[in-house]
């Protein structure tokens, strides 16, 4: 019975977290250098300041270096995915001026839906 249970609450937490990883996704499919999105696609300096509204977001100041690695496409196409430093996160692609293309080739891949559950448990 104790083991049911265990089970049963599982269940109920991965569909509580796969529920609420789908309500915060962002897009669908994502634009990157490779498969697995580990190359750069360009680099460039930030505009101005941007404090996201939660930690899916980066963070940066004005004229800092931002490496993008992938950006999102379909219903989110306004959204890139960078770092600063060891910070990782999503910004408006409006703020970055770019200054530098690692390449020209962009391959269009479905987002995982384990990349939305990462978030929901980092953004508590």
């Amino acid at each position: 019975m104790e083991r049911f249970n265990a089970f049963g609450f599982l269940l109920l937490l991965f569909n509580f977290i796969s529920t609420a990883a789908l309500e915060k996704r962002f897009s669908d499919f994502k634009r990157c250098a490779d498969e697995e999105c580990s190359m750069l696609l360009c680099r460039g300096k930030a505009v101005k300041d941007f404090s996201g509204p939660d930690c899916r977001f980066l963070s940066f100041k004005k004229s800092e270096t931002i490496y993008v690695y992938y950006k999102l496409s379909g219903k989110r196409a306004d959204l890139w995915a960078g770092s600063v430093g060891s910070n990782f996160g999503y910004f408006p692609k409006d703020l970055l001026a770019v200054n530098h293309l690692y390449t020209e080739k962009e391959l269009e891949i479905k987002a995982e839906v384990c990349e939305d559950i990462v978030w929901v448990f980092f953004c508590r």
